[in-house]
């Protein structure tokens, strides 16, 4: 159905055509159109908004909406989208202690969501290159030991593993190689996981 020229769904349609397009620029700029013509806007223009923001690097403006999606829905369905979506703002501007409290969040409230295992999984790594290891740990231990959180312990597992071989405790980095392999003998990460502690043994694989 044909919409009128200046109503928000015609900015909102806009918006999602450029995001298809991946013209992200202009796709934010149509989502903010769309949404300053609302004064209760839906959820998902203002999920469409900080995601386009995200994209483009707009930080600052990501993390507004992102928040703003959850005072306005706090038992929305998208709340863990919302929240990882704050702790990766965070990350990207190196304030590690709000990416640390958002991710507390997100894996208390949601510890079975997708979204908890890739927080874990990007805490691993953007912790680990920034030589945030007390930190990293602090996030990763309670984890280690919850079976009944299949994919976030694993990708716990596989963070902790990292840290270790960081650090040159090879012995500790071995028995979580043992622990991964019993726990997830068909883990997807079995193959790069046995490299791992062969690079630390120095035995890598010639190419």
């Amino acid at each position: 159905l044909a919409t009128p020229a200046g109503s928000w769904r015609r900015e909102m349609l806009l918006g999602d055509a450029y995001s298809l397009q991946r013209r992200h620029e202009l796709a934010l700029s149509a989502y903010r159109r769309a949404l300053s013509r609302l004064t209760a806007p839906p959820a998902g223009l203002l999920l469409d908004v900080a995601a386009a923001a995200e994209r483009v690097g707009r930080l600052r403006l990501a993390e507004q909406h992102w928040r703003r999606y959850l005072r306005r829905y706090p038992k929305g369905l998208q709340v863990p989208r919302a929240l990882s979506g704050l702790v990766t703002a965070s990350l990207r501007q190196r304030r590690y202690g709000e990416a640390q409290r958002g991710a507390a969040s997100l894996l208390k409230g949601f510890p079975r969501h997708p979204r908890s295992a890739w927080v874990i999984r990007r805490l691993g790594v953007v912790l680990l290159a920034a030589g945030r290891h007390r930190q990293l740990e602090t996030i990763l231990l309670p984890w280690l030991r919850k079976r009944g959180h299949r994919r976030l312990r694993e990708q716990a597992i596989i963070a902790m593993l990292r840290l270790r071989l960081r650090q040159k405790r090879r012995a500790e980095a071995r028995r979580l190689v043992r622990t991964y392999l019993i726990d997830f003998p068909r883990g997807r990460q079995r193959a790069s996981i046995r490299q791992l502690i062969a690079c630390a043994q120095g035995r890598c694989p010639k190419r």
